[in-house]
């Protein structure tokens, strides 16, 4: 946190701290004091917020040179329990202090990659239509609880779908996009399966460095279910994803690379983070592991090979 704006943050609590600190006094070792003072100041504090907290709690009033070199020397013999803040001049801060930062740090991060209302509506918009794509007009219920629940970009959609108006589906579901990202490619109800085939047996003799495959294991597959769940229009549902692939009659596929159903719901469990994220932003992770690049390798070519990925 910028010292200025922590210091801040200190100055509107002050009046609390000290009346907190009523409470707290008691017969306690100067070390003790210097902990508690930076506990009320919230675990990271300035020498100037220090000095007052702790001399009130030791019950010195006086605010002698002597007190304050004693929290001083505190400070500095204790590395168990507080340490300098790098780079910031008179600011100290408990040790745990920067445990609580990193705790904090992975909760943003958690609740950054929960997918976003308009991303999961995409995704059920898509879904409804696999579902009901052979009798469009049994979605009629689905359109009036979006309406009812004032979605009614989402109901567009399937106003156009029940219609059989699918240029009007690709644009609306383009505007929902759009909520989310003013770059986003939606590539749904433009690839035939005769395209995606074709991509996907490139995808299997496709080769990287040293000459070897891209594809090489069976949990591969959940990149290219991820892909074309997101993209293209294919089944969310593992499934109906695998009966799909029957479909496409691939051809022989060795034992070691055969979609499975286990395998498809094995492989997030290895890269948790692309799960909560869209291909197309997989390089821009963190996560660089095997697993990962095994994953991000196929979806870059096969994005690439449909044109959703230039």
């Amino acid at each position: 946190m910028d010292p200025c704006r922590s210091a801040g943050l200190v100055q509107i609590g002050f009046f609390r701290t000290f009346a907190r600190m009523k409470k707290l006094q008691k017969t306690m070792t100067h070390k003790e004091a210097v902990r508690t003072a930076l506990e009320l100041l919230g675990g990271k504090a300035h020498l100037k917020q220090i000095y007052p907290v702790a001399i009130k709690l030791i019950g010195d009033n006086t605010h002698s040179v002597d007190i304050r070199a004693t929290i001083r020397r505190e400070l500095n013999s204790s590395p168990l329990d507080f340490k300098a803040t790098p780079d910031a001049e008179g600011w100290w801060e408990l040790i745990s202090y920067q445990e609580e930062v990193r705790i904090l740090k992975e909760i943003i991060e958690q609740l950054t990659a929960i997918p976003k209302t308009n991303d999961f509506m995409r995704d059920f918009l898509k879904e409804v239509m696999h579902v009901y794509k052979h009798d469009r007009i049994k979605a009629d219920l689905l359109r009036i609880v979006l309406r009812n629940l004032s979605y009614e970009d989402e109901a567009l959609v399937l106003d156009a779908w029940i219609e059989e108006k699918e240029d009007a589906v690709k644009n609306a579901l383009l505007k929902i996009a759009d909520k989310t990202s003013g770059k986003e490619q939606i590539g749904l109800l433009t690839k035939s399966d005769k395209e995606i085939k074709h991509a996907i047996v490139n995808l299997l003799s496709a080769k990287g460095e040293n000459d070897e495959l891209i594809f090489k294991n069976k949990k591969q597959w959940w990149a290219v279910y991820r892909v074309l769940a997101t993209y293209c229009n294919y089944p969310l549902q593992k499934t109906a994803f695998i009966m799909k692939m029957n479909n496409l009659e691939l051809g022989d596929i060795d034992e070691k690379r055969k979609y499975t159903y286990d395998s498809l719901c094995a492989a997030p469990k290895d890269v948790p983070y692309l799960a909560t994220s869209k291909p197309d932003t997989w390089d821009t992770l963190k996560d660089k592991s095997d697993n990962y690049m095994q994953q991000y390798v196929v979806a870059d070519f096969l994005m690439q090979e449909l044109g959703i990925k230039s």
